[in-house]
Order: structure tokens, then sequence, then C-alpha cells
């Protein structure tokens, strides 16, 4: 009785909300129309899927003209940065006009603030979109994380070898999209 007490009272206390916006310049030339988290909020250790929407005003990208997608993740402050060639991040070509794309990786089981900014550029580093998610989850007193334990959950997430923005068919958005 007393660990379904405990279970109860920690479930309590661990809230999350998120929020997701375009950040990228005004002259960048991938239009964002729509951006979504499935769920929203993401679930800590559960899968968690990021849908975009876009217009490519030109030129398209190909693996000769693409430049990077670089991810910056910053947990309670503390950051983690990758980048990668952007053809190995999405497919390419990016054609001119509508575009979607679906990204899923498993959440980090943590707890705090999660900011993830993403960003695709051109081989001459002009920025072709910027995705920022911002995740609160809800502390847990006593639970000892620390830089080393964040180090350690974070990695993984960062690094993730199966993540790739596909052209899978858009899911309806939820509510609280963006």
């Amino acid at each position: 009785m007393l660990f379904r007490l405990v279970a109860v009272a920690t479930a309590a206390l661990l809230t999350a909300t998120a929020s997701i916006l375009d950040c990228s310049a005004p002259d960048a030339p991938f239009k964002i129309s729509r951006l979504s988290l499935r769920p929203d909020p993401p679930t800590p250790g559960l899968p968690v899927a990021l849908d975009l929407e876009f217009t490519n005003t030109g030129p398209e990208i190909t693996p000769a003209n693409a430049g990077s997608a670089s991810t910056t993740v910053t947990l309670n402050g503390l950051p983690f940065s990758d980048s990668k060639p952007l053809c190995d991040d999405t497919a390419c070509p990016i054609v001119v006009g509508f575009n979607n794309r679906s990204s899923e990786t498993t959440w980090p089981d943590v707890t705090g603030k999660v900011v993830s900014t993403i960003r695709w550029t051109d081989a001459a580093d002009a920025e072709l979109l910027c995705i920022q998610t911002t995740v609160r989850v809800g502390s847990l007193r006593g639970t000892g994380l620390d830089s080393t334990t964040s180090t350690a959950v974070m990695l993984p997430f960062l690094n993730r070898q199966h993540t790739h923005f596909d052209n899978s068919t858009m899911c309806p958005l939820s509510e609280g999209s963006y």
C-alpha cells in the first residue's frame, strides 16, 4: 500500500509542457507551414515524433548543394550539440514546392527544461530552416539528477542513429500544435 501511495504522489509531481516554434530567418527559403509534436507534450522514455510541412521557395536541395543538419540540445542549461550532412538527416532531394517530413526518437527520461534547436543549412552555410522545441518536465525532489546523470541521459538522445526525417505522410495535427 505504501508503494502505491509513493507512486501516486510521484506521478502527481511530474508534469510536462511543450512549445514548438519556427525560428527561421525571414529570408530562409524553407517556409514552414506546420509543426507538431506527437504526443504533445512528449512523455519521458517514450517515442516522440516531430512533424514538419514546408514550402521550398528554391533552389532544390541535393547532396551537391546541401549543407548540414545541426542539433543543439540543452538540459537545464547544460549544452549538447551534434551536426551531420543534411542529406544524412533528411531525404534528398528537397524539391522546390511543398514538402513534408517526420522524425521520431525516444524522448529522454529526464526532469527539468529541455530546449532543442534544429538548423538546416545549404553548402554556403545559409540557413534553410530552424525549429525550436522547449519541453518542461516537472522536477522530482531527491532524484539525484546532476550534470553527470544529465550527460549520460542526453547523449543517446542527441546521437540518435535511428532518427531521420523522411517523406512520410503527415498525421493529423494534435491540439496545441503549431
